[in-house]
């Protein structure tokens, strides 16, 4: 994770088809791990940076990135995302398997199985139904939380091999559920081939990922960090999964993470149709031109704009005195505050309320992550909210800083300054 130990891979032919990537999209300078959250002993000590450049595939229109770290480097013993610390997301596990058990008939004598399983958020709500579910992750602060809480769980990356050894064991999925995990995995054949191997004949997969009209609409380039080697089109997926025999018979626009996109796959030999909800949003992509150079070329300059009116109404406040903190050490922020230059100079804390993270600084600007009850004591002028995809459920968390007249700072889709 620390830069005294990344592997980075440097290099310009497709992860999915191997061909020559040649249409940059866009260029963030350069950024430190976004995840790679320091001790005070790490911050004398020299931080890595690498190139954040984000391609297309002219070839079959995967966007990704061109560099990328290894993964051993990313999801290790000190990544330390918490998937329960956000109420919005814990509603939208629970609301997913209250409306896939009956949707697919799961009962006692079936078998889930959840790629990148993180605390098991998602897992536990199968408990509720008698669905024995199984989760895989690598990261151990994460999966040792859900085992701790009586879950099933690896801690393994998931790998096609590792599918194999399930099969063996005698498992077979008929359900497997892969929210944000998809975009993590730098050897995505070997990973859907995983998927193919593990889903029963007559299994469902479900894969949700941040859908990429919506990083195009709204601007949202602090999703592009090194921790996310792909942004999805539907267009995109469709070909990846055909490459394995799978068939996306379904997709659905869910509104979470900024707007992503949730797809339903199986076996070829099970299913080839597809729902008319399917066909209308491949036909959409099409005419918004996700297979063409023009739908591109203006996500680099709106990033400009919004880093700079960010950093003029920033140093404006800071001559006129005014305290300034951050709210949510999310990894899509340490993009944005990179790319911005900013660092413990400008802006000193950071609140959060996930516990791993706290008493560390952030990568590159080496801002303290602290409790959200400092803001108490701190009483900010302004807080800037990083993880803009909680508004809602940021806004209502940090009511209580009326009390002082605090106004929250938000960069997504524009830059905007609002009461709490």
């Amino acid at each position: 994770m620390f830069s005294r130990t990344t592997l980075f891979l440097p290099r310009m032919n497709c992860l999915f088809c191997q061909q020559p990537l040649t249409h940059q999209i866009l260029d963030l300078g350069h950024s430190p791990l976004a995840n790679g959250y320091l001790t005070a002993a790490e911050l004398n000590q020299k931080e890595a940076f690498y190139p954040l450049k984000l391609y297309r595939c002219t070839h079959c229109q995967l966007v990704q990135l061109s560099d990328h770290a290894d993964t051993s480097d990313i999801f290790n013993d000190r990544y330390a995302y918490l998937s329960a610390s956000s109420g919005s997301w814990r509603a939208h596990c629970q609301a997913y398997v209250e409306a896939i058990v009956p949707q697919l008939n799961l009962g006692p004598n079936s078998q889930v199985v959840e790629l990148g399983s993180n605390d098991g958020t998602l897992l536990k709500h199968f408990q509720a139904f008698n669905v024995p579910a199984l989760g895989i992750d690598p990261a151990t602060i994460s999966s040792q939380k859900a085992i701790d809480e009586g879950l099933q769980v690896r801690t393994a990356f998931f790998t096609a091999e590792l599918a194999a050894e399930l099969r063996q064991e005698g498992i077979a999925a008929d359900l497997i559920v892969g929210n944000n995990v998809l975009a993590h995995v730098p050897n995505i054949n070997n990973f859907v081939a995983g998927i193919a191997l593990l889903l029963k004949p007559g299994g469902t997969c479900t894969l949700e990922v941040p859908y990429l009209p919506n990083l195009l609409a709204y601007n949202e380039f602090d999703t592009v960090y090194h921790e996310h080697f792909f942004y999805f089109s539907l267009t995109a997926l469709q070909r990846i999964m055909a490459a394995h025999a799978l068939h996306i018979s379904d997709a659905v626009q869910i509104n979470i993470h900024g707007g992503s996109i949730r797809i339903f796959v199986n076996h070829n030999q099970h299913t080839n149709t597809s729902t008319a909800g399917l066909q209308a949003l491949l036909a959409k992509e099409i005419q918004m031109g996700v297979d063409t150079k023009a739908f591109y070329a203006a996500l680099q300059q709106k990033a400009l704009a919004i880093k700079t009116g960010f950093l003029q109404w920033l140093h404006q406040q800071l001559a006129l005195g005014k305290s300034i903190t951050c709210y949510g050490a999310a990894a899509k922020g340490n993009t944005f505050l990179n790319y911005c230059g900013i660092t413990n100079t400008h802006i000193k804390y950071i609140a959060d309320v996930t516990p791993p993270k706290q008493g560390l600084y952030l990568p590159g600007s080496h801002i303290l992550i602290v409790p959200e009850e400092k803001l108490l004591e701190l009483k900010p002028d302004y807080i800037v909210v990083l993880p803009w995809n909680f508004r809602n459920e940021i806004n209502e968390r940090l009511k209580f800083t009326r009390a002082w007249g605090a106004q929250l700072v938000y960069f997504i889709p524009e830059f905007e300054v609002v009461a709490p």
